[in-house]
């Protein structure tokens, strides 16, 4: 069978497009190796895939950061560049080595150096473009990034995740990319009906405690109540709070000021307009700016906002139950797409988007969702999709709705991959 190596210099279990690929060529016959940095747990499919390995990638010694800096990241780089090519030389009988980038440095370099010299293939995966997250040196990155691939990697095959940046590396620097969009994992199940099952999100906000710690059984919990019958079934929303749902990594990457913004003008109307309901907010996600964020939250009398880290089989119950999901993803190149909005148009859940230049193929706007451009109208589109007591407020939250599960309905990542990817794949030999 043929053998296929994955690298993400990353945490490998919060890559959900490198392990949604490793369970793809697994279901076509590959024999497949991710390899990744330790951190989270890679989704339950593939770590218990028999023909999937997740092995973990060792990091440059932690006694180099007592250096000082200008003799630290040298060394790191060096001692990255070995622990890698270790790791990727580690299986020589690999026919095929894909490769995500960014980074591309040194992820880039070493990927190519190895399939070189082990005549294996090289798939480059681009999400994005590394030079455009660079803080410091960024001509120098650009350069080191798409100057390397477009010199020494044309031959090879690439991905990526847009058609915009299809066009951009064809156009910029002559690389010839297959557009492979993101789509949901067979986990987001769309929902069938306008009225879904309500069983998954009450045992849910049962555990969490309606979001908080362990409880006992809950007959109520905000969104859903048991019958006499003991069947679960979602409140009106007359009678309990929206949920609002948001994923990000609580980095200065994402800009979550224009959500705390719209939070701030929803309660302020929702004093003085009885129809607005109460919002309730729930943010997934991990990240050094999440206590800075959470502290300005407030004081609110309509509004609570919440934090919370989910279990991965938890996170598609949230997003079936929620009313609506908020995208805060700006993309650094405007090229890249959300895998936050897969996952909500995977559970049937509309989505406010912030707009920039690629999220149209995605998010169709009055299709699937709404797009915004600063806090204040995100405001407006919250009061005008959530006011239960008009009926245009109603039918256009339907709307979206069921544009949201038509956007991926009856597809997924493996299936999507079938028919885009393994031609590609089975070019190559």
């Amino acid at each position: 069978a043929t053998t296929v190596q994955l690298l993400v210099l990353g945490d490998a279990g919060r890559s959900p497009r490198m392990q949604l690929h490793a369970l793809s060529f697994a279901e076509s016959g590959y024999h497949v190796t991710l390899l990744g940095y330790s951190g989270s747990p890679c989704r339950s499919a593939v770590a218990n895939h028999r023909l999937i390995k997740v092995e973990h990638i060792r990091q440059a010694p932690a006694w180099l950061d007592r250096l000082p800096t200008v003799l630290a990241q040298p060394l790191k780089l060096l001692a990255l560049l070995v622990l890698l090519c270790c790791s990727l030389l580690a299986h020589p009988r690999s026919d095929l080595l894909l490769v995500q980038s960014p980074p591309a440095v040194p992820a880039l370099l070493v990927a190519w150096a190895t399939c070189r010299l082990g005549r294996r293939r090289l798939i480059v995966d681009w999400h994005n473009y590394g030079w455009t997250l660079a803080r410091a040196g960024r001509s120098i990155y650009r350069s080191l990034e798409l100057g390397f691939a477009s010199r020494f990697l044309r031959s090879d095959t690439h991905l990526c995740v847009t058609e915009a940046m299809r066009r951009d590396l064809r156009k910029s620097w002559g690389i010839d990319a297959v557009a492979f969009h993101d789509r949901p994992s067979p986990d987001f199940a769309v929902r069938a009906s306008d009225n879904p099952d309500a069983t998954a999100a009450h045992r849910l906000f049962d555990r969490l405690g309606a979001p908080g710690g362990p409880v006992p059984q809950l007959a109520e919990t905000p969104l859903t109540r048991l019958g006499v019958d003991g069947v679960a079934r979602y409140l009106p929303i007359c009678e309990r709070p929206a949920l609002l749902v948001s994923s990000t990594s609580w980095t200065l990457d994402e800009d979550f000021a224009p959500l705390m913004e719209a939070l701030d003008r929803y309660d302020s109307k929702a004093e003085s307009d009885q129809s607005l309901p109460d919002l309730l907010c729930v943010v997934t996600g991990r990240g050094p700016m999440r206590d800075y964020y959470l502290s300005r939250a407030g004081p609110w009398r309509s509004v609570r906002l919440v934090s919370a880290w989910l279990e991965p089989a938890d996170y598609p119950a949230l997003l079936a139950a929620a009313d609506l999901g908020v995208s805060l993803h700006a993309s650094s190149s405007g090229l890249d797409l959300p895998m936050k909005v897969v996952d909500m148009f995977g559970c049937g859940l509309p989505v406010c988007a912030l707009r920039f230049p690629a999220i149209g193929e995605l998010v169709r706007h009055g299709v699937n969702g709404l797009l915004f451009d600063s806090g204040e109208q995100l405001a407006e589109q919250l009061a005008k999709l959530l006011r239960p007591a008009e009926a245009s407020s109603v039918d256009e939250l339907k709307r979206l709705r069921r544009g949201a599960r038509d956007a991926f309905r009856g597809d997924n990542f493996v299936k999507a991959w079938r028919r885009i990817v393994r031609p590609v794949v089975r070019a190559l030999r």
